[in-house]
């Protein structure tokens, strides 16, 4: 066999990983259990806004006046499944990077981030989605990393 059959060979293997590594995520992430949040008229009347970014790590706008009800009353439903923190916990534990934001970044930011940390994922659309990735779990943290020369 010649260096460049082995290199093709290889580089067939890690692609055969990297789509299976994805596709266990996309199956697991029909397994999740989904939540929808129009479910929750209590947290709903305490937003600004409907959150955004994904369903497995949602961006709150809460209400300045709702502050202290939306952290106790979304923590009794979902604080075994999400964490909550916020925008400048997230800030402090560099969750965005390291600081060097675009000049609009801090203004696209709720006071509120909910991390999933189990199971569960918020939807706040009706949309649902293939795959995510964007919890604390250990298969979605960590991703394969293709590298060839």
């Amino acid at each position: 066999m010649t260096m460049g059959t082995v290199a093709a060979v290889l580089i067939l293997a890690l692609v055969a990983v990297f789509f299976s590594s994805r596709a266990s995520l996309e199956s697991r992430s029909r397994e999740l259990l989904q939540q929808v949040l129009q479910d929750y008229p209590e947290l709903i009347d305490c937003l600004e806004r409907l959150p955004s970014l994904e369903p497995r790590v949602l961006n709150f706008f809460v209400k300045k006046e709702k502050e202290e009800f939306f952290k106790k009353e979304f923590n009794r439903i979902f604080g075994d499944k999400f964490m909550l923190i916020t925008k400048e916990e997230a800030l402090r534990r560099e969750l965005f990077g390291d600081g060097k934001y675009h000049k609009e970044f801090l203004g696209m930011l709720g006071n509120y981030i909910a991390i999933a940390t189990g199971d569960t994922s918020i939807y706040f659309t009706d949309e649902r989605w293939a795959a995510m990735h964007g919890s604390l779990t250990e298969d979605e943290m960590y991703i394969p990393l293709i590298v060839f020369k």
